[in-house]
């Protein structure tokens, strides 16, 4: 989860060096860590937007129905493990770079979620 930290960083300081080695370590690394890190915020996101709304690519696209699948289902976020270890690298590259996106937006926009703090009822993203 260290190497996901350090990326999300990266990205929300727009360091596009440290992204790129960043991101190729985190592909490299066990599923569960691209889980874990979309996993949470495509969470957060389908709490504040239903739909998969900016979403881009297909493997994001069905990574967010089996969020909002786990989110319905109690919480049970085992599918998310299994949907990133199913997928092809291109395809977890893809879903990288959407989750990126996301969690450059939300840092930026509640920079107190990168300190742990809850966006409470004011995420309107």
């Amino acid at each position: 989860m260290r190497t996901a930290s350090a990326l999300i960083g990266a990205s929300i300081e727009r360091c596009a060096p440290c992204q790129e080695s960043l991101a190729a370590k985190l592909l490299d690394e066990d599923p569960i860590v691209l889980a874990v890190m979309a996993g949470s915020v495509y969470s957060l996101h389908a709490a504040h937007k239903p739909d998969a709304g900016g979403v881009a690519g297909k493997p994001t696209q069905v990574f967010f129905l089996l969020v909002q699948h786990a989110r319905a289902s109690a919480g049970d976020a085992r599918m998310l493990l299994v949907g990133v270890e199913r997928m092809p690298r291109a395809d977890r590259a893809a879903l990288l770079e959407d989750v990126l996106d996301l969690w450059t937006l939300y840092g930026h926009k509640y920079p107190g979620l990168m300190r742990g703090q809850d966006v409470g009822s004011n995420c309107h993203s």
